[in-house]
Formats: structure tokens, sequence, C-alpha cells
């Protein structure tokens, strides 16, 4: 019968060959064994063969194993196979397809899947290497679906699998549950069908003509009605379907056939009206579906927002959050890349200062672009962006715009690219972009767009607050330093007002960081009382100049009004809050470990810790300066006086450090309190005039011997002028007289012996120290012409080197006068 309605071919285009054929079980394509193979595809061949007069053996194999055989050519041809890109490196399939098919989602009884998105996390079994397996790999891909995944080597397996619960769903075409359903009484087919494909025969590469001649077969076949190809495929699906329907549903299927013959009309109407609806559901379906596709992939955009909106407000310094925001749009797997760039200053080159993780060599030292209007490399997303200050979105394949970077963004798949501008406020310049690649088919959705567009515009905010914020800490920070500088100026006035206790704060300051590092304070520590020795005597700016300038000894009046300057350096400083630290410790600085201090009477643990540290380190500068009626003590003998003093004034421990740490401190041997040069000693010797005759007295001739390796040249001679009878002169003209006399004396000696020391002592006395011949003849000068018809006679005496004398030779010789 079948080569009743076969055309054979002419004679000469015969050739007898021996055919090797694949058989895996597919059935109703596809079965049986070597011996009774069975199927659309083995009858077709059948046909053919017994045409061409071939003959065809079967080689059982399952389907994997099948591909494999035959790309080894060890069969020459398969059947049902799909073409794809992969198989045709090794196989030659005819142009006609033998039947069409596509891929169906199978369930159990327990569970049969109505969507894709029921699929997540389930298990699926499919055939290794099956068409229809990889199409759903993708299709679950493109919907960022995930499950699991189980290979079996043959359709009958995955449905083993299905009714053995080893998986939750598997995947096959539609034939196979005509013909195995009956035997897996679990398995139940979903309305999920997909991947839509046509299936014939593969043949082996190296046999051509075998392709060409079945080519010619299918094509004469499947034109006429009434050849074999219909009659087989007609046969077996009409066989699988009837076989798995149960004979008591066979009757029911007659009885309503004879009820549809009776009502042919009303049942043709409603199953119109039926397949209407039935699909506009599907339809309404699928919109469904996208729809919650598309709302769970913005769900997603909208999280990865939320993301970076926090770290926008996390304690992280400009560089680290925006850095930050790229590595976090990235967590969203449709995000392959971004990158924020930043306006160059001078130039149109868009500086690339952030991305993300670039795997894919996107972003390569040749990678540029420009906000040039001139150039092709400002036609891309990022230089229009910044040029028109707006959103802009580029396909990376199909837009003409994004040339230049075409190549490595179909490398790396991306597919399209879009850059949003960082701005200010909404209304303002772009101070830079954010670019965004997607590898999503699909690109950008109006409301992901709108979705990244606010993140831009949040990231410009942050941008402008943290500019506002550093500008408002340059400001502070400016006002504090005016202030620091204004406590500094004040402290300055002091000095300036005692210049014999210049520099006297730094050297405090020195001294009492390398106390406290030895202590282990902090830095922070270390740092307060630093700034607090610079001004520890600023509260001395209310002692008065009488006081703070006088060089001998205190009253104790003088003394309680000068303990007040630690109050009042802590009333002027506590009231700025940057120096609330340092004015607790300038307060306390002269507080004594034993109680005996000023201002409060402190003691022992009660002082302050960095408070005792300034006291130590002001007591050793004091020590080791020159001081009026004090000479300066040397390094050793000053750490020996501390010592001492561990105990009552200071802390033993603190005190013990700081012996140890200042024994390798240089001193500041030129450092002293005493006067260096002719304007200093004025106003030093200004508690020391004698009022009546703006001479030196005596107390400052006291103090110049005591100090005289410091206050007069090596070679200074002391000469005494005395007056004769002068208490007489008193009696006979009046004390009055003899002021005024005593003063044209004094006034006489200054302009004559300019640069010499000249004091007054005893009333009618004067003490004259030179380093130079005084005049010989200048008693007989005097006494021409100031002292004639007054019967005062006048003396002068030489009295030797001054520094011969001390104060007992000094005293001596003043009352031999």
């Amino acid at each position: 019968m079948m080569n009743a309605v076969l055309f054979p071919l002419p004679a000469q285009e015969k050739s007898s060959q021996n055919l090797r054929m694949g058989l895996y079980q597919n059935p109703p394509l596809s079965f049986g064994t070597a011996d009774h193979p069975k199927g659309i595809f083995v009858d077709l061949l059948q046909s053919v063969a017994e045409e061409e007069g071939w003959s065809v053996s079967y080689v059982p194999c399952e389907f994997d194993g099948c591909l494999k055989l035959l790309s080894e050519e060890k069969i020459d041809l398969l059947g049902p196979v799909v073409k794809t890109k992969e198989r045709e490196k090794y196989a030659i399939f005819p142009n006609e397809i033998v039947i069409s098919n596509w891929g169906v989602v199978y369930g159990t009884s327990d569970f049969v899947p109505d969507t894709f998105l029921s699929l997540s996390d389930k298990c699926v079994a499919m055939l290794k290497d099956d068409v229809h397996a990889s199409a759903f790999m993708r299709l679950m891909r493109r919907f960022g679906i995930s499950y699991r995944t189980k290979y079996f080597h043959s359709y009958e397996k995955v449905f083993r699998a299905l009714q053995n619960r080893e998986a939750d769903v598997g995947i096959a075409n539609r034939f196979l549950f005509l013909r195995l359903g009956k035997n897996y009484s679990d398995v139940r087919s979903s309305s999920l069908y997909f991947n839509p494909i046509g299936a014939t025969y593969a043949i082996a590469k190296n046999n051509p003509l075998l392709a060409k001649t079945l080519q010619n077969h299918l094509h004469r076949l499947k034109q006429d009605q009434n050849t074999v190809y219909h009659t087989v495929v007609n046969s077996y699906l009409a066989r699988g379907s009837l076989q798995q329907i149960s004979p008591y549903v066979f009757k029911i299927i007659v009885a309503l056939l004879v009820l549809l013959l009776a009502s042919i009309t009303a049942i043709w109407l409603f199953r119109r009206e039926v397949r209407r609806k039935t699909e506009a559901y599907k339809i309404a379906k699928e919109e469904a579906e996208n729809h919650l596709l598309q709302s769970e992939y913005l769900r997603r955009v909208v999280n990865t927002v939320k993301e970076v909106n926090q770290v926008l407000i996390e304690p992280l310094s400009i560089d680290a959050k925006l850095q930050k925001v790229c590595d976090e749009l990235v967590e969203n797997r449709f995000y392959s890349l971004v990158w924020i760039g930043c306006a160059q200053k001078s130039g149109h080159a868009l500086y690339l200062k952030y991305h993300s993780n670039d795997s894919s060599g996107y972003l390569d030292e040749t990678f540029f672009t420009t906000t040039d209007p001139s150039s092709d490399f400002a036609k891309g997303p990022s230089g229009q962006s910044y040029l028109q200050n707006r959103t802009v979105i580029q396909d990376t394949q199909n837009d003409p715009n994004f040339r230049p970077w075409r190549d490595r963004a179909r490398r790396a798949g991306f597919t399209y690219c879009m850059a949003t501008p960082i701005r200010y406020h909404l209304q303002g310049e772009p101070v830079g972009v954010i670019t965004v690649y997607t590898s999503n088919p699909a690109g950008f959705s109006d409301k992901e767009q709108q979705l990244l567009e606010e993140m831009a515009g949040d990231v410009g905010m942050m941008l402008h607050a943290q500019r506002l914020h550093e500008e408002r800490e340059r400001l502070l920070h400016e006002r504090i330093e005016n202030f620091e500088q204004t406590v500094l100026v004040l402290n300055d006035v002091i000095e300036a007002r005692d210049p014999y206790t210049a520099g006297h704060s730094n050297r405090v300051g020195e001294y009492a960081v390398l106390i406290a590092r030895a202590c282990g304070c902090s830095e922070e520590e270390t740092k307060q009382l630093l700034e607090a020795s610079k001004v520890h005597d600023i509260g001395k700016i209310e002692t008065p100049d009488s006081i703070l300038l006088k060089p001998g000894p205190l009253t104790s009046v003088e003394f309680e009004i000068i303990k007040q300057h630690p109050e009042t350096g802590y009333k002027i400083l506590s009231r700025l809050a940057f120096f609330k630290e340092e004015a607790q410790i300038i307060r306390y600085h002269h507080e004594r470990y034993d109680g005996s201090g000023y201002p409060e009477g402190l003691k022992g643990g009660e002082i302050p810790r960095l408070a005792q540290i300034l006291s130590i380190a002001d007591t050793f500068d004091a020590m080791t300066t020159n001081r009026i009626y004090k000479p300066k003590k040397s390094k050793e003998e000053a750490l020996e006086e501390l010592e001492k003093l561990a105990g009552t004034w200071f802390d033993p421990e603190l005190c013990r450090i700081a012996v140890d740490i200042l024994k390798d401190t240089k001193i500041h041997e030129e450092i002293s309190q005493l006067p260096s040069t002719q304007l200093e000693e004025a106003r030093f010797a200004y508690f020391f005039k004698d009022p009546l005759t703006d001479l030196f007295n005596q107390n400052y001739l006291e103090f110049t011997i005591l100090l005289s390796s410091t206050l007069v040249p090596k070679k200074t001679k002391i000469y005494a002028l005395t007056l004769k009878a002068f208490t007489q002169y008193n009696r006979e003209k009046s004390w009055s007289e003899g002021n005024t006399l005593l003063k044209t004396i004094a006034d006489r000696l200054k302009s004559s012996l300019k640069d010499r020391k000249i004091f007054r002592i005893q009333g009618d006395d004067f003490i004259i120290l030179t380093s130079k011949p005084l005049p010989s003849d200048l008693p007989e000068s005097l006494k021409r012409e100031l002292l004639e018809n007054t019967g005062i006679d006048i003396a002068l005496i030489d009295g030797g080197y001054v520094r011969e004398y001390d104060s007992k030779r000094l005293y001596s010789f003043v009352r031999s006068l």
C-alpha cells in the first residue's frame, strides 16, 4: 500500500545503501527496539528505504548518546532532531520539517503549575541536551526565576522521576503524554506551552547524498494528502489518543458524540464561544503574568534604590559614598556596570571617578567620553545627558550615536545604556552623570527610569549638603582659629607687658608635652595640655603693671592680687566652647599636692592630672630662668629641687616621671628675666629710681652688685662721690634748697658722665659704676661750678672693681663714706 502512493525516483538515481539509524525512546515519533522499531520517523524512513532499495538497521541509544554517535559518524541518521547551530557542526538537516512540536511543562497530582512564576525554587526534571530543556532554561533566565535542575537520558525517565516524586515538574514534548500517560497515572499535563519547533532527520556530514534524497522525498510526500506521510502521522496520533482513554470514558465519548450529532449547530456555536473566551483568558493570563514579572522587576529596582539611599545617609566620606552607590546598583543582576563621571574644571572630558567592578573590561584604558559637542564621543548617553541636562537612553547595538562603544558593549552583553545628570537641585546645572548599563533585552521601563532619576537627584542633594557641611566646617574652623589667635594675642600682650617672661609659655608647653607623653596621656590630652600651656598666664592681663613688672619681692597684698590670675584665666577661656577643657587645666595649675596651693586649696587626686603636669613644667622653667633676686639654677639643680618638692608640691609618681624625662632636655641657656638692652634696663630700673634726682637708688645698687656678672662689664669699677658738710647746708639754707642743690648736682653728673650708672645713696652721696676712666678734674669742676660759697666740700673715692664686691663688702664700703 505504501508503494502504491510513492512516486519512485528514476532508476539511475537509486543506490544500494546499508543505513544505520539511531533509535531513542520518544513515542510516538520513535520508540521500540532494534528488532521492532516503531514511530512516525521509523515508518517514514522504511517507506523511503523500500523505494530506494536501502536496508536500514537500528541502533538503540539514549538521546544524548545518539547525538554523540551521529557526531562520530557511527550512525548515518537520527530522528526526530531539531536543528540548532551546534548540531549543524556535525549534521546535515533537510529543509522539510517532518512534524511540528512544542515543549510542555508536566506536573503531578500534587502540583500542576499554572504560571512560570510558580516554578520558583522547584526541582525540574529534563532531558540532557534537549532543545526544549534549553529553551526552558533561557525563558527562566529571562524572567529571573530560580529553580533546581535534574538531568535524565530519556523522556521516559523524566516521567518516571515525576511518578516517583524525584522532581516537582518535568520538561518534555507534546506527544509523549499521548503514549506514556497511561503508564504514569500521577503525571499531569499543564497549560504551560513554549518553544514551538519543527522536528526532522539529522544526517551525518559524510552523507550529503542521503540528505538530498530525504529532502526530495519529504517535500513530495507532504504535498499530497493521500501519501504515506499523512497516513503514518494520522495513524500514530489517533492511536495514541485512543490508547490513553479508558473503556468507560470511551463509552461516554460515544454517547456525547451522539448528542453532538443531534445538536451540531448548538454545540458548534457553543464551542466557538468557548474558544473565543478561552483565547481571551489566555491573553489576559499572559498579560497578568507579564505584569507580575514587570512588578517583580520593578520591586527589585525599588529595593536597589532603597539600598542606595541608605548609603547616602551613612557617616562616610563623599568618595566612599559614591563608590558604594556604584557597588549597590550592580547588586541588581540586570545592572551589569555603573560609573559616575564628574565634570572637569577645564576641558570637556568627563572624569570617570567611581565605578563598579568591571569584569568585562568595558572601562579599560581606551574608554573615553566627553562633553565636547563636536566630538562623536559626546553623542553617547553620558555626554548627551550632561550637555542636555536630562536623562538619555540608547540601544547599545542599534542606536547610531552609540557607535564608538558598540563592539565593547556587545562583548560585555550590554543591551541598553542610560545616563542621568547629577544636580545640586532640580533646576541646577549638572555636576556629573550616573551611567548604568543593563543586560535586560527590554531596556529601561518608564517607571524604572523615574526611579533612577529620583535616585540621581538624591545623590545630588547629598553632594550639595556635603559641600554645605564642608563649607560650614571651614568657616567654623576659621572662626575657631580666629578665636585662638585672639587668645594668643592676649597672651602676647601679657608677655609684651612683661618682657622678662617672654617665651615662658612656649617653653612650658614644650616641657609639658614631654612629660604628658611619658605619662601615657592620649594625643587629645597632650594637645589640650599644649594649648593650655600657651595661655596659662592669660589671667595676668588683669594684674596691674605695678605688680606684674615689679622686680622686687611682693608684699602680702600684692601676692594675693597676683594669685587671682588662674581664676581670671579660667573665666576668660571657659566662655569659649573650644577652650573649656584648657580652662580647667589653667584654673588649677597653681594647686599643690599637699593642699597649700591656690585658688581652691585642692590636694592629691582632687587636682586634675593635666593641671599637675602643667604645674611641674611651669616650675621647672621658672627654676632654669634668671629671676630678679634669684639667679637661675642649672638643669641638675632644678631637677634635684623638683625631687625635693615631690609629695608636697607635686604628685610623687608624676614628679618621678618628669625628672626622668627632663634629664635629657636641653635648657634654653640664653633665656633670662634680666634686662639685656638699655631700654629694658630703663624700664626695669623704673622701680628703683630716686624720686628727687631720677638717679638709681641704693636698692638697685645692691641688686646690680648681686648680679654684677650679668649686668656690668668685667672691668667695671666703683667710685664714691661724697658731699662734706651737706647736712649743715640744709640747716642753714633749708631742706628745699638742699634738694634743689642735690638735683642740680645729679643733672650735672648725668650730662657729663653718660653711659655710666649713677646711684644716690644715704641722701647726700653718689656711687658711680663705670668701665671708662672718670675725668680727673670731676670733683674740682663740680665744686667750682656748683658748690662755690656753699661751704660744701666734695671728694671722689676709688672703691676698686665691682666684681670683687658682694653684699657684705658693699655694705662696708657705703658705711665708710
